[in-house]
């Protein structure tokens, strides 16, 4: 196993998860489909430091019903982090154009097939407008380089879809690659057209939903 590759995972959904019961039912199906990366230690701040607990899930969510952004690891192996991460409030004058967010990144190989279960139960469960999971390969560590203008010294392990930023922002203005795995959801059907994805030269196209 190589520790320096990364497999970043990340969900873009059109929901906000400001609702707890939209944010449990999130948290619980990765619970329940990915238990080899299930976190031990959550927190909204740094340091994480609460103990998680599957089988208590409401200790996720404020006593007056709010949510908020945790950040989760996994300190066992198979190591992971990640986060969930609610849209972006009305203060900001943002709430209809960003996105609630699922991300996870692990260090091994060996679940790449329960990752993309995970992937299209999630994008139909939390109605993605986006998903993707790929990895720092050196090309697409050249290729974050060039798309963000980052420094020639940059030797951050992360991918350039999870880690480096798929993000709202960064949406409005292009798609900065084709990752290793993707689902468009709606949005994305509409403008691409549902044929024209189905038959493009990929090793496997499936319609998963909706």
């Amino acid at each position: 196993m190589n520790k320096k590759l990364q497999y970043d995972l990340t969900i873009l959904s059109v929901k906000s998860f400001r609702k707890s019961a939209d944010y449990l039912a999130a948290v619980k199906l990765q619970c329940d489909m990915l238990p080899e990366y299930m976190p031990n230690k959550w927190d909204v701040t740094e340091p994480i430091k609460q103990i998680f607990d599957p089988n208590h899930l409401g200790q996720l969510i404020y006593p007056n019903g709010n949510t908020d952004n945790i950040w989760w690891r996994r300190t066992e192996k198979p190591k992971a982090t990640g986060s969930w991460g609610v849209r972006w409030g009305s203060s900001l004058g943002l709430s209809k154009s960003t996105h609630a967010t699922i991300d996870i990144s692990v260090h091994e190989s060996t679940q790449q097939d329960k990752l993309i279960q995970y992937m299209k139960a999630a994008s139909v469960l939390n109605e993605a407008d986006i998903s993707a999971l790929d990895s720092n390969v050196d090309k697409g560590k050249e290729l974050a380089k060039f798309v963000y203008h980052l420094p020639t010294g940059y030797t951050s392990t992360t991918s350039i879809f999870a880690g480096i930023n798929l993000s709202t922002h960064v949406l409005r203005h292009w798609l900065p690659d084709m990752p290793w795995a993707v689902v468009w959801g709606s949005a994305y059907v509409r403008m691409f057209g549902k044929e024209r994805l189905l038959t493009c030269p990929a090793y496997k196209v499936e319609d998963i939903g909706p």
